[in-house]
């Protein structure tokens, strides 16, 4: 018999085979490694390694219904306690020197406030890297600014955090604390007071772990208030040596927090989208009856974060009014 492995990306069920002594005629030399495979693509490689009954013919169609759909960016959730930082650090034109995470996608426009990515533990380094080049005999200008999460900090971001205080680096390294390690399936980290079996284990405080690594300048921050954001940031680029800023807000997925959806008063809606700046998903445009076209929050997705309604000008996104007693 005559045994072919169809599979996309990596030849994992062909090495496994293979390992058991089984011999395997066709796989990864007739596929390719990247990308998605459908039937059309799987029976024109087959044909031309020369594999009987291979249909070199063989079409795809699209799946009915999708090929109209609007092309959207990967974003953060409604609620996300990142996006009001990166909403900030776009305002500010800073520099910023990132890492893996859920906040990689603070990277992407209409927030566009990331501007290095290379892997776990990178961001602090780099920017401690930046600064030395970038500000000859200590000067404070063009100072760059580190996030990082807080799983990702203490996987691997303390260390350069540590060599930053210890060479008098002047950067700001923002931990984002949102008690979880939620890109990869909200998993347990030092500081969430649990292990990964979800035993209790005494949390790691980040404030005090940065005093013990001798950082001068330590700030904590609700990420839902942008104006306490924007003054923890720029007294931050102030300061002399390593400073540190944590923002701490859960993860509202991870820990099922859901506030009651904000409302807009299309009156005083002036469509000037600067709300949009957000990138939220639970914000979209609709058209009044006189044509208009305004912003609208979708009730199911809206979290009822806030952060929108700080973005507008003109007082017309509303918290919920509570329902009479």
């Amino acid at each position: 018999e005559t045994l072919y492995v169809v599979e996309e990306l990596d030849p994992f069920f062909e090495d496994q085979i293979k390992a058991m002594g089984i011999t395997v005629d066709g796989g990864k030399n007739l596929l390719s490694l990247l990308g998605e495979l459908d039937p059309g693509m799987v029976a024109s490689s087959l044909s031309r390694g020369g594999v009987p009954g291979a249909n070199p013919d063989l079409t795809t169609d699209p799946a009915p219904g999708r090929t109209d759909l609007p092309m959207r960016p990967p974003t953060m959730c409604p609620g996300c306690s990142h996006r009001g930082v990166f909403t900030v650090l776009n305002r500010l034109k800073v520099f910023v020197s990132g890492d893996i995470g859920c906040y990689t996608l603070g990277a992407l426009p209409p927030l566009a406030s990331m501007h290095s990515c290379v892997c776990m533990g990178a961001g602090i380094g780099m920017a401690h890297g930046m600064a030395k080049v970038l500000q000859p005999g200590g000067k404070t200008q063009h100072r760059p600014v580190a996030v990082i999460g807080d799983s990702t900090f203490f996987h691997s971001g303390m260390t350069p955090l540590l060599n930053a205080v210890w060479n008098q680096s002047n950067t700001v390294t923002i931990i984002l604390d949102n008690r979880t390690t939620a890109m990869t399936g909200g998993q347990q980290n030092p500081g969430t007071g649990k292990t990964l079996s979800g035993q209790f284990s005494p949390a790691v405080d980040l404030v005090k772990l940065c005093e013990a690594f001798g950082v001068g300048h330590i700030r904590t921050v609700d990420p839902y208030d942008l104006k306490a954001v924007e003054t923890a940031i720029k007294d931050a680029l102030n300061d002399e040596g390593a400073s540190v800023i944590i923002a701490q807000g859960p993860c509202v997925l991870e820990y099922r927090i859901k506030h009651e959806p904000w409302v807009i008063d299309a009156e005083l809606c002036t469509d000037c989208k600067r709300c949009l700046r957000v990138a939220c998903i639970a914000l979209g445009l609709a058209t009044t009856a006189d044509g208009r076209e305004v912003v609208e929050i979708d009730a199911t997705q809206c979290n009822g974060c806030g952060v929108c309604a700080q973005m507008c000008r003109f007082d017309a996104i509303k918290a919920p009014v509570p329902a009479p007693a």
